[in-house]
């Protein structure tokens, strides 16, 4: 006698395969939301970064800016110094100082030949003004602006006169 087929397995409660259904879905979609939750992770910070450097743009070009002009003025000073320490030696040796026609090739023969940088002119690309009175002379530089006659202009004034004696 043949024996009965076994039964079939008794189905699973229909709540049962939804819940399954949906753990396999959520299961799948965490997988393929990994990729954007790294990305959002790393482009969150980054578009931060870039809002905080463009809000204070403004601010570190002026602070930039202003360590430039205070360098260039600085540099411009101690050229100025070199200058007048060639022109009180002509003064020494000759008894007059240059004309200011001649200055531009004083200055380039003088203070630093050698030098990639031309002497005759300021840290700005500005040439010099120099002026002489007799025994006095100035040096001037337009300064950061390049505008002659405002307050950041440099000014170097000298000259045989100024030279301080000692008292006997």
């Amino acid at each position: 006698m043949a024996t009965p087929p076994d039964p079939p397995p008794p189905r699973p409660h229909p709540w049962s395969v939804a819940f399954y259904r949906i753990l396999l879905e959520l299961t799948y979609r965490r997988q393929r939301s990994h990729f954007w939750a790294r990305f959002l992770k790393k482009l969150i910070p980054a578009l931060l970064l870039v809002y905080l450097i463009d809000v204070n743009a403004r601010h570190f070009r002026d602070i930039v800016g202003e360590l430039n002009a205070w360098w260039g003025t600085a540099r411009t000073r101690m050229e100025m110094g070199e200058m007048a320490a060639a022109l009180d030696a002509e003064y020494a040796s000759t008894n007059r100082y240059p004309d200011p026609e001649a200055f531009r090739d004083f200055v380039r023969h003088w203070v630093r030949p050698k030098s990639p940088h031309d002497p005759y002119y300021d840290r700005w690309h500005e040439p010099y003004r120099y002026r002489v009175e007799g025994s006095y002379y100035e040096i001037a530089s337009c300064g950061p602006d390049r505008a002659c006659g405002t307050a950041d202009d440099v000014r170097r004034q000298g000259g045989f006169a100024t030279i301080q004696t000692p008292p006997p």
